[in-house]
């Protein structure tokens, strides 16, 4: 009904309507507009239309032919068929529509009108949805409790959600810089030359070093970042995250029946006092005494002679 009008009014003469689907409790409204129609102009609709429903003008339906009702300056919907004789829809004051469904006798009989969506249909075609009479209130409520859940979960009043989504957004692309900055300083680390001071053991090669690692992760992948580079042999390293010493060993797959690096990482986690385990082929270990580092990395060699003579036949 008032809603083309309205419509018109807000956005200029250039909007006509390119379909619509009316039911007693929502409606679907096509309109030509080359422009996403703005949240101001959505209100100013919903203002306008909901002034009207709340005068309760009195409707009237008349039937006339169809050159008649054009001259009397009632608005044809765009591309619909119309016989001789048609049904003019007058809102007095307001709009003056043909129309062929649903109509009231009162504009308060709609209750209250609530633009649910605005969406690009086609280009130069946007498709406007909305809801009337008590359906605007389930809306609204359904609105309240999602904002009330917000509220819950951000521990701030309804008003500042915004303002706290947003400082959280800007917390998070924060860590993520940081995060990538740790990525690229733990990639950086050289690892041709720690290959390169690789000790002997028993005919097994070892690399044992202490490291600076950005967190665990980026600790572990640079563990096995040598251990692939090395086709065969074990990886010992040290590193101390949150002044905390932090155990990794790396075993290539074909020592780790021989050398399983989650039950090597125990020998050497005993010289920093510390605990560990994990895989045959990866394993992780860490203690409280970061003084201990130093002495239990160059003690590998040595460690692991002696797990290799314990564990010979």
């Amino acid at each position: 009904g008032p809603g083309m009008v309205q419509t018109q009014r807000v956005q200029g003469d250039h909007v006509q309507q390119a379909g619509s689907l009316v039911n007693p409790d929502k409606l679907r409204f096509d309109l030509t507009h080359y422009e996403k129609v703005t949240l101001e102009q959505i209100t100013s609709v919903e203002r306008l239309v909901n002034d009207i429903i709340r005068k309760n003008i009195k409707v009237s339906a008349t039937e006339m032919p169809f050159d008649k009702a054009k001259e009397s300056g009632a608005v044809a919907m765009f591309g619909e068929k119309y016989g001789d004789r048609v049904r003019v829809i007058d809102v007095p004051g307001f709009s003056r529509e043909l129309c062929g469904g649903t109509h009231v006798e009162r504009t308060g009989d709609i209750g209250a009108f609530k633009i649910v969506s605005e969406s690009a249909l086609a280009s130069g075609v946007r498709r406007i949805e909305a809801v009337t009479g008590e359906v605007t209130l389930f809306g609204a409520q359904e609105n309240e409790k999602i904002v009330r859940g917000l509220e819950f979960l951000l521990k701030v009043p309804a008003p500042a959600i915004v303002h706290r989504i947003e400082s959280q957004q800007r917390l998070l692309k924060e860590l993520q810089r940081k995060l990538k900055v740790h990525e690229s300083a733990s990639n950086a680390i050289d690892i041709v030359p720690l290959i390169r001071e690789a000790r002997i053991v028993d005919g097994v090669s070892v690399v044992h070093a202490k490291v600076r690692s950005g967190d665990m992760d980026a600790f572990k992948d640079l563990a096995v970042r040598i251990k692939q580079k090395m086709k065969s042999g074990i990886v010992v390293l040290g590193t101390v995250l949150q002044e905390k010493p932090s155990l990794v060993v790396a075993v290539s797959d074909d020592l780790s029946g021989k050398i399983p690096a989650g039950d090597f990482i125990k020998v050497v986690a005993r010289e920093i006092n510390g605990g560990g385990g994990g895989s045959a082929t990866l394993a992780t270990a860490g203690s409280k005494d970061a003084a201990l580092l130093d002495r239990a990395m160059s003690s590998v060699p040595g460690l692991l002679t002696a797990y290799l003579q314990r564990s010979d036949p």
